[in-house]
């Protein structure tokens, strides 16, 4: 009986100290910026006309232009940029992933488990048939800039256009813009 007894508390203390923390499991992002990239590059290389339309917090159109490529890509950057793939921001992201039967598509959405992280949440919408295929992407931001709080809806319509909706809200005002872009290649 007493050989027993050592026997097990040298068992209970191995299996103590051997216990150790999970690893938190590395999410793999599916290349939506790179699918971007790519239609951004044809776009430069198709010679099309980008519009810019400009509304009001009610609706109303302020205002519209024919953006140049530069113009054209800044604008495009508030959905590359930042790029939650990378791998040091990566993990502070979920995945969930469902089967969209009406549209015929299927939809991943990445959310933020950091409240740090100015990227809120991505959803990546998919043709059915073909998953290499990019049908849109939603992109929700919310962070601070110059003092200023700053909420942002991205949409991206694959070989169409994207919408960009802010709100810019200080201490004193606040402001509103919706801002659409159309290429249609």
């Amino acid at each position: 009986m007493f050989k027993i007894i050592p026997v097990a508390i040298l068992l209970f203390l191995t299996s103590c100290a051997s216990k150790k923390e999970p690893e938190k499991e590395s999410i793999s992002i599916l290349p939506y910026k790179d699918m971007l990239l790519s239609e951004l590059k044809q776009i430069e290389e198709t010679p099309l006309a980008i519009y810019q339309y400009n509304y009001t917090a009610e609706g109303t159109l302020k205002d519209s232009a024919i953006l140049d490529r530069a113009a054209f890509k800044a604008l495009a950057n508030n959905f590359t940029d930042p790029d939650i793939a990378d791998p040091k921001v990566k993990n502070n992201y979920i995945e969930n992933s469902f089967e969209d039967v009406v549209n015929n598509s299927y939809n991943f959405s990445y959310a933020t488990t950091n409240e740090k992280m100015p990227v809120k949440n991505i959803i990546l919408t998919f043709h059915k048939g073909d998953q290499s295929r990019l049908k849109s992407l939603q992109i929700s931001k919310a962070y601070q800039k110059n003092g200023q709080k700053i909420m942002q809806q991205l949409f991206w319509k694959t070989k169409s256009y994207f919408t960009i909706s802010t709100i810019k809200d200080s201490s004193k005002t606040e402001t509103t813009g919706f801002t659409k872009v159309v290429w249609g290649i």
